[in-house]
């Protein structure tokens, strides 16, 4: 379809505004798209409504070679024409794209750089079949040339930049060399995803080598040699804002089929934190699911965020890492609490007690917005915790966790490492707004303690709660339902 892009920001994060025409191809067929459709779809585009259009999407539509001459040819038109002159992402993911039409994208791409500052600066075709020579042709057709100009700042990506989406394709090592080659010689700062494809010793030797280009990338998926691998982590340059690295860990088993020993993970753990406490890459986003990490990893982190002093960190996933100690969780919130909005635990093996520990740093996370404990080992305790943390994040005040003495003296330490750090937690959010604890052991009663941080009076503010998956019977039911008649705040 055809969309206008009112705001898009690369990865998860991602987010839509329609306020354009949108189009859809007229398909009679569920088969792959024909050269012949895709031809009418494009007669059917009106050129009235074209200086609003950000962004092509012609995605999982089975489309082949052949099928894709009509659009090449259409983006070739547009620097005579002066239409669609705001279009600036293109999305072609999910088909069955070859290096054989590479050349000629490449060639189309490359042509629209000649419309004043305005080239396509994020392109995907992930999971297509193209390999490394199509890789690189993309590449040196996406890039502008060095007597071209770059991109102007405050655009659609990170910092300005552009966004390169290579993620499922087979390039292997030859392919990410390749196009890492191309970046160097065009010297044009870009996000760079090339997630499971067959990446190896060799291409992250090359990413480590251009990572003073690198925006963003995304690595997960991938087999890559742990001395490798330790000195990529280790290279984040200073444009770097989003990284990413699922399921690298887990990646190198051995013949077994076992994770990797604690020593092996904890050199991942303490690869990455001392690339964190250098300090060179401000990260935004980091994203270590699947990987393994268990507790020990967790702490090299939080030592590494405690040692780099004020973070810029917005996401972190620690999903499925096998994690269990909350005091764990509580400092890598404290060390990078100060900008951080989304959590992401699920998958883990928290029970109640580590759960009544994350709640008392929740507490004092006033940025924080987002958080999900989806499939962990929590039940009724550990809710009524989370729900009393809402509260006092939400009202600017001191943190309060439950009365035992362990939990006392857990407040006590957080609020020490606070002051430490000389930043305050006075809230200029709104506090948590949505909460995922769905897959639990929750009954009626933990229900009944959300239900009733939810009400007019309980001073949480949530938009959005998961319970599903629990034990919650008829008693928690009507409390939650009257809960939301009562309180219009609530959206879900």
């Amino acid at each position: 379809c055809f969309s206008s892009v009112a705001s898009v920001h690369i990865l998860p994060q991602m987010r839509r505004v329609a306020s354009g025409t949108r189009f859809a191809p007229p398909r009679d067929t569920d088969g792959p798209a024909t050269e012949e459709e895709v031809a009418l779809w494009i007669a059917t585009w009106s050129t009235g409504d074209s200086a609003s259009v950000e962004g092509l999407s012609l995605t999982e539509l089975g489309v082949e070679d052949d099928a894709l001459r009509p659009v090449v040819a259409f983006l070739l038109r547009l620097p005579a024409t002066g239409d669609f002159t705001a279009l600036v992402r293109i999305d072609l993911s999910g088909n069955m794209l070859t290096s054989s039409c590479c050349e000629q994208l490449a060639e189309a791409l490359s042509a629209l750089w000649g419309r004043p500052g305005r080239g396509i600066r994020h392109l995907s075709v992930a999971s297509n079949r193209i390999c490394a020579d199509g890789a690189a042709l993309l590449a040196r057709g996406f890039l502008p040339k060095q007597d071209q100009p770059p991109p102007a700042v405050g655009g659609i990506e990170v910092d300005g930049g552009l966004t390169l989406v290579l993620s499922d394709n087979p390039l292997g090592d030859p392919g990410v060399e390749a196009v890492v080659a191309v970046v160097r010689l065009h010297q044009s700062p870009l996000a760079l995803f090339v997630s499971g494809v067959g990446c190896g010793g060799k291409g992250c030797q090359a990413l480590s080598e251009c990572c003073d280009l690198l925006l963003g990338l995304d690595l997960g998926r991938n087999t890559i040699p742990d001395d490798a691998l330790t000195k990529l982590l280790r290279a984040p340059g200073p444009r770097m804002r989003h990284l990413e690295v699922p399921q690298l860990s887990a990646a190198s088993r051995d013949a077994g089929g076992s994770w990797r020993s604690a020593a092996t993970k904890c050199g991942f753990a303490r690869a990455l934190a001392d690339g964190l406490r250098a300090g060179q890459a401000p990260l935004r986003v980091l994203n270590l699911a699947c990987n393994n990490l268990q507790d020990a990893g967790v702490r090299l982190l939080a030592d590494a965020f405690a040692a780099q002093g004020p973070v810029a960190l917005e996401r972190l996933d620690l999903s499925t890492n096998a994690l269990e100690d909350g005091n764990a969780l509580c400092k890598i919130l404290v060390g990078a609490g100060s900008h951080l909005a989304h959590l992401n635990l699920e998958g883990n093996h928290l029970c109640d007690l580590a759960v009544i520990a994350l709640s008392a740093a929740v507490a004092l996370a006033a940025p924080l917005q987002r958080l999900n404990l989806a499939r962990n080992r929590f039940s009724d305790e550990g809710m009524k915790a989370l729900a009393d943390s809402m509260r006092y994040q939400c009202d600017n005040a001191s943190a309060c966790s439950p009365k035992s003495a362990t939990e006392s003296t857990l407040r006590e330490w957080l609020l020490q490492v606070r002051s430490a750090t000389g930043e305050s937690w006075e809230d200029s959010a709104a506090g948590l707004l949505q909460l995922d604890v769905s897959i639990n052991m929750i009954t009626d009663r933990g229900a009944l303690a959300i239900a009733q941080a939810l009400s007019q009076d309980g001073g949480a503010n949530l938009a959005y709660v998961d319970l599903s998956a629990n034990s919650i019977g008829a008693a928690g039911v009507d409390a939650l339902i009257a809960c939301v008649r009562a309180n219009h705040k609530l959206v879900r």
